[in-house]
């Protein structure tokens, strides 16, 4: 499937870096957020989001705006840079937004935990978690009034030498969420490892299970759009 087409970038303060595609005053927005890497060093665009970009451009239409980030320190040993690109990123979303837009975030492992950082921002409806990274110290709360889906694969993080990140800190996220009273859901990928695609030079190489994993992301982040209850509260 051919990679979506960015019409738009924009730098960051603090060094991050957001493309966009689709129409600035859209009333439905989706951002995707990265994963991170152990060394603090500037991130690179995502080759899991240029897998999953064009499958949701496909299943939400031309209509939809999607905002993909690159983070100006990707390191998630440290990752309050990472969470104030993405706030950057959502006020400068802000300023063409009509007052109706709806927001979906889309956080891959540590940009799970930028996108919880991040949820209690005007617009939000909605969090996708795909094998995030949901540290118990970010409060829950913020998630009160929006969604929270997370897709995770059963192999990811329980494979000897194989890099990955174990289901707990998003199952407890669940756990919380759902006692904060938050419609909350945890769905398993069989045999998906930790994310959609790698990078082979210009190309993408499509990760075990990966178009099972991407379908139910898609899915996700087409319910949280487009499925009431909607709460856009500031």
């Amino acid at each position: 499937m051919p990679r979506i087409h960015f019409t738009e970038h924009h730098d960051l303060p603090e060094g991050g870096e957001l493309r966009a595609s689709g129409d600035a005053a859209a009333t439905e927005l989706v951002v995707l957020a990265p994963g991170g890497t152990g060394g603090a060093r500037a991130g690179r665009w995502s080759s899991n989001m240029a897998y999953l970009a064009p499958r949701l451009r496909r299943a939400l239409g031309a209509d939809t705006r999607i905002v993909e980030l690159r983070w100006g320190n990707s390191s998630w040993r440290t990752p309050r840079p990472a969470f104030a690109d993405l706030g950057h990123a959502l006020t400068h979303e802000a300023l063409t937004a009509p007052d109706d837009r709806r927001v979906v975030l889309v956080g891959f492992s540590m940009g799970g935990a930028a996108c919880l950082a991040n949820a209690a921002a005007p617009g939000v409806v909605g969090l996708v978690g795909i094998a995030p990274w949901l540290p118990g110290e970010l409060p829950i709360a913020a998630l009160r009034g929006r969604r929270l889906r997370i897709v995770h694969g059963t192999l990811d993080g329980e494979l000897p030498l194989v890099p990955g990140l174990r289901s707990t800190s998003a199952r407890s996220a669940v756990e919380r969420a759902r006692a904060a009273g938050v419609d909350a859901s945890f769905t398993e990928v069989a045999g998906a490892l930790h994310g959609l695609a790698l990078p082979v030079g210009p190309l993408l190489a499509p990760m075990p299970r990966a178009r099972s994993y991407a379908q139910r992301v898609t899915a996700s982040v087409t319910e949280l759009l487009r499925t009431p209850p909607f709460d856009r509260r500031s």
